[in-house]
C-alpha cells in the first residue's frame, strides 16, 4: 500500500555535538522536510549553513515557533533549557522530540505530557538505542523464550569524557541503558542504588555504579565513567537457558548468544546441591539489523506523527527515566542506600 503520508516541517534546536546527526539524519528522513537550524553559537549556524545550504539557520528560536510551516522542533541542548524550549514549543502547537534526559526534573517532564496531551500533540524523547538491531535481537531472544527467563542485566558504558558542567556522569550516560532496559523488559525496577565519585573536584560524579532491582529476583548493573582510556560499550544479559554477550563498538559481530550456564535440570537430578552442574555449548552469531538507530527513531517519529506508526520512545517512557535519575541524586546523597521507586 503506498504510504500517504504528508511531509513534516522540522527545526533543530542546538547545533552543538547531537544537533549535527539530527540534521544529518532528518535533512533525508521520507516525509520530513528540514527547514531550520538553530543554535544562540553564529560560527555553529554558519558551520551548519554551509553544510546544509537549502535550510534557513537562525539564532532567534521566536522565529522558528512563529512559522505555521514549522510541525516538529527536535531539541537537542543542555538539559537545563530542554523543559522551557519544550514548553515554548508545545504551546505554540508544534510537535516535539526532546533529547535525554527529558527534563531536570520529574515534575517538569510530567507538565509536558499533559501539555502535550491537551494539544494532541507528539511528545517524543531521542532515545536511539532501542532502534538499534542489538537491541531489537536482545529482545526477540527474551520474547522467543531462547534464553530463558532473565536473571540480570549488566552493563560497562565507559569512555574518556566528554566531560559536562550541566549533568553527571549518571544523568548523562544511565539513560541509554534505562531505555534499553524498558524496551526489553516488562517490568519496571522497584528499587535503585548508586554509589559514585568527583575525582576531579568539580562537584560533579564522573564515575559511578547503579545497581537496579526488578521483580521475580531480577536485578541490572550499570558501571559508567568518563575518566576510562578507551570506550567500552559492553552489555551481558543472563539467562536460565543461555546468555547473550554484547560488544557494541565492535566492528562487526556485535552480538553472540552462548550456550552456556548452570544446568538446572541436571542439577536437580545431582547428589549435591554444592557442586553446581554447568553447561557450555555453542556459540552462535545471529544477523542483526544494520539500519542507523537514529535514522530508524526519526522516521518513527515522523510516522507517528502522521498517525502511521505508534510513536516509540515516548514522554512516559521519559518521565519513567528521569525519576530513577532523581532517585539516584538521593542515593548518592545517601552513601549509595537503597531508594524504593
Amino acid at each position: 500500500m503506498e504510504s500517504t503520508m504528508k511531509s513534516i516541517g522540522v527545526a533543530v534546536i542546538g547545533l552543538g555535538y547531537w544537533g549535527p546527526n539530527l540534521v544529518r539524519n532528518f535533512s533525508t528522513t521520507t516525509g520530513a522536510e528540514l527547514l531550520y537550524g538553530c543554535d544562540l553559537d553564529e560560527n555553529l549556524c554558519a558551520k551548519t549553513a554551509s553544510q546544509h545550504p537549502n535550510i534557513t539557520v537562525t539564532t532567534d528560536y521566536g522565529k522558528i515557533l512563529a512559522d505555521e510551516a514549522v510541525q516538529l522542533v527536535a531539541i537537542a541542548t543542555p538539559v537545563a533549557t530542554h523543559y522551557k524550549l519544550a514548553k515554548l514549543a508545545l504551546e505554540a502547537g508544534k510537535h516535539v522530540f526532546v533529547e535525554k534526559p527529558m527534563t531536570q526534573t520529574s515534575a517538569e517532564s510530567e507538565e509536558l505530557i499533559q501539555l502535550a496531551k491537551d494539544k494532541n500533540l507528539i511528545l517524543a524523547i531521542d532515545h536511539p538505542f532501542i532502534f538499534s538491531g542489538v537491541v531489537k535481537k536482545m529482545q526477540d531472544l527474551i520474547n522467543s523464550g531462547d534464553i530463558g527467563d532473565v536473571l540480570y542485566y549488566d552493563s560497562v558504558r565507559i569512555n574518556l569524557g566528554l566531560f559536562r558542567s550541566d549533568v553527571n556522569v549518571i544523568w548523562d550516560l544511565l539513560p541509554h541503558d534505562l531505555s534499553i532496559l524498558a524496551e526489553i523488559f516488562t517490568d519496571k525496577p522497584i528499587s535503585v542504588q548508586a554509589i559514585g565519585l568527583d575525582h576531579f573536584d568539580r562537584n560533579n560524579v564522573d564515575v559511578a555504579y547503579i545497581a537496579l532491582r526488578y521483580p521475580n529476583n531480577v536485578t541490572a548493573h550499570v558501571h559508567v565513567s568518563w575518566t576510562s582510556p578507551v570506550k567500552i560499550r559492553q552489555m551481558i544479559l543472563g539467562g536460565t537457558k543461555k546468555m547473550v554477550v554484547v560488544d557494541d563498538v565492535a566492528p562487526d559481530e556485535k552480538l553472540k548468544l552462548y550456550d552456556r550456564g548452570v544446568d538446572q535440570e541436571q542439577q536437580e537430578k545431582a547428589q549435591s546441591p554444592f557442586q553446581p552442574l554447568y553447561r557450555s555449548g555453542d556459540v552462535v552469531i545471529p544477523k542483526l539489523d544494520q539500519a542507523e538507530p537514529l535514522a530508524a527513531e526519526c522516521a518513527n517519529v515522523i510516522a507517528a506523527i502522521n498517525g502511521e506508526a505508534a510513536l516509540r520512545a515516548t514522554g512516559e517512557v521519559g518521565l519513567d527515566i528521569v525519576r530513577i535519575l532523581e532517585a539516584t541524586d538521593r542515593s548518592l546523597a545517601e552513601g549509595g542506600i537503597k531508594i524504593s521507586l
